[in-house]
C-alpha cells in the first residue's frame, strides 16, 4: 500500500515483466493440463496493459494506475 499511496512504484522486486513472463508459464502448464486459464489470462493482459503503459520495470504495485484508469 506505500507504493501506491505515494505513487511510486521501484522496481526493486519482482517487476510487471518479470510477472509477465511467470504467467505466461504458468499459462503454458495450465493449458497441458486442461486447467481453465480465464483468470490467468486476465491477469496477464492487465500487466501487458500496464507495460503498455511504461510500468514494465516497476513493481507490480504499479497495475494499479490501469485498474485506476482516468481519473
Amino acid at each position: 500500500a506505500p507504493q501506491v499511496d505515494a505513487g511510486r512504484y521501484p522496481g526493486d522486486d519482482a517487476t510487471v515483466d518479470v510477472q509477465i513472463a511467470a504467467i505466461g508459464h504458468l499459462i503454458h502448464a495450465a493449458e497441458a493440463r486442461g486447467v481453465d486459464n480465464a483468470l490467468p489470462e486476465l491477469l496477464k493482459a492487465t500487466m501487458e496493459r500496464a507495460a503498455a503503459a511504461g510500468h514494465g520495470g516497476d513493481s507490480y504495485a504499479s497495475v494499479i494506475e490501469v485498474l485506476r484508469g482516468d481519473r
